[in-house]
C-alpha cells in the first residue's frame, strides 16, 4: 500500500468500529487516484451486513478493505489476489493480506458479513452486462429530448423478473414501456390525458398496448427503479423510489412548502397532484393539510 494512499485515506477509528470500514480502491500505477468509500449498514436482501454499493470500477481496479488502523486484503502467495465470477463469494478477508484485483471494469457491490473470527466479502457485478430483454424505459418530458434504458434479467429478490435500476426522473417525468415497435403504458378513463404514478399507488400496475394508452407520469424527481413481470399474458410493473408521503415538490423533505402546495391545490390555483390525496378519500382538503402538518410535526 503506497505512502499516497495511506495519506488519501483517513485512520479515524470510531467507538463503534463496525461503522468505520472503508472500501478503498483505484489503479496501482504511479499518480494514480485513489478512492475510499464508506460501508453502510444493509437493508433488505444485505440486512445485518455491511455494504458499499455500486461503485463504479474501471479495468484492472485493485481494493482493500480498511477499518481503524488494520488494513484487509486476501490471502494468496501471488502478488495480489484476482477475483472473478467464479471466485467472489464468501472470500474470507485476511489483515494485511494482498491487495485483491478485478480485470472487468464495471459496476460493483462489494458486502461484508462481520464476526468476531473472520470478516467475509462478497462481490457482486461481474462477468458481461446482464442481456438486454427486449424490453426498453423509455422517458423524459414533451418538450425535451427523451432517454431509453433497458430492462436486463433481475437477480437475488428480482429473480424472474426485468429490472430498469436506478433512473434519475426530473419533476413531471413521463414514461412508457417499449418492446420493439409495441408501446406499453396505461388505461384510463377517456377524460384522463396522461396515468398517474405516486407514492401510494405504485405496485403491481398492469400495462397495455394499444388504442387508449396513456403515457405514465411521476410527480416527484427521484432516482427510481421499475420492476416488470411478464408473464406473456399479463403484464405489470412496480416503481419504487419515491421521495416519500406529503413530500409534494419532491426536494427530499416535508416542510411548509408542500403545506403551501396543497392550499394551492385546494384553491385551484396549481394543477391538483394524485399524491397530495394523503388521506385517500378522492379528493385534496384540509385532511390532507393536516396529515402534512403531522408529519411536519414528527407525529406520523
Amino acid at each position: 500500500m503506497s505512502c499516497l494512499l495511506m495519506m488519501l485515506v483517513g485512520m479515524q477509528a470510531q467507538a463503534d468500529e463496525t461503522l468505520d470500514y472503508q472500501l478503498v480502491y483505484g489503479l496501482n500505477e504511479e499518480g494514480a487516484e485513489w478512492r475510499s468509500v464508506p460501508f453502510v449498514a444493509g437493508e433488505g436482501q444485505y440486512q445485518d451486513r455491511l455494504v458499499a454499493q455500486n461503485v463504479e470500477f474501471v479495468a484492472n481496479t485493485e481494493f482493500k478493505v480498511n477499518c481503524g488502523d488494520t488494513w484487509f486484503g486476501g490471502r494468496t502467495p501471488d502478488p495480489y489476489y484476482l477475483i472473478h465470477s467464479e471466485w467472489c463469494t464468501n472470500i474470507p478477508l485476511a489483515s494485511d493480506g494482498n491487495n485483491f484485483h478485478i480485470n472487468e471494469a464495471g459496476t460493483y457491490t462489494i458486502v461484508l458479513s462481520p464476526s468476531t473470527d473472520v470478516i467475509f466479502m462478497d462481490v457482486i457485478g461481474f462477468n458481461t452486462p446482464q442481456p438486454e430483454t427486449g424490453y426498453v424505459l423509455h422517458y423524459g418530458k414533451q418538450e425535451n429530448e427523451w432517454q431509453d434504458k433497458a430492462f436486463v434479467a433481475g437477480e437475488g429478490e428480482y429473480e424472474g423478473k426485468l429490472v430498469a435500476a436506478d433512473v434519475v426522473f426530473q419533476p413531471y417525468t413521463e414514461f412508457g414501456v417499449m418492446c420493439g415497435d409495441v408501446w406499453y403504458g396505461g388505461m384510463t378513463s377517456s377524460s384522463e390525458s396522461q396515468y398517474w404514478i405516486h407514492a401510494t399507488w405504485c405496485t403491481d400496475i398492469p400495462l397495455y398496448a394499444g388504442e387508449g394508452v396513456k403515457n405514465f407520469i411521476i410527480y416527484e424527481g427521484g432516482i427510481y427503479t421499475f420492476i416488470l413481470t411478464d408473464d406473456d399474458e399479463n403484464k405489470t410493473l412496480t416503481v419504487s423510489g419515491f421521495n416519500g408521503r406529503g413530500d409534494l415538490n419532491g426536494d427530499g423533505v416535508v416542510d411548509i412548502a408542500d403545506v403551501n402546495a396543497l392550499i394551492n391545490m385546494m384553491l385551484g390555483k396549481v394543477l391538483v397532484n394524485p399524491a397530495a390525496d394523503l388521506t385517500n378519500d378522492s379528493r385534496v382538503d384540509i385532511s390532507d393539510v393536516n396529515y402534512v402538518i403531522n408529519i411536519m410535526l414528527g407525529n406520523m
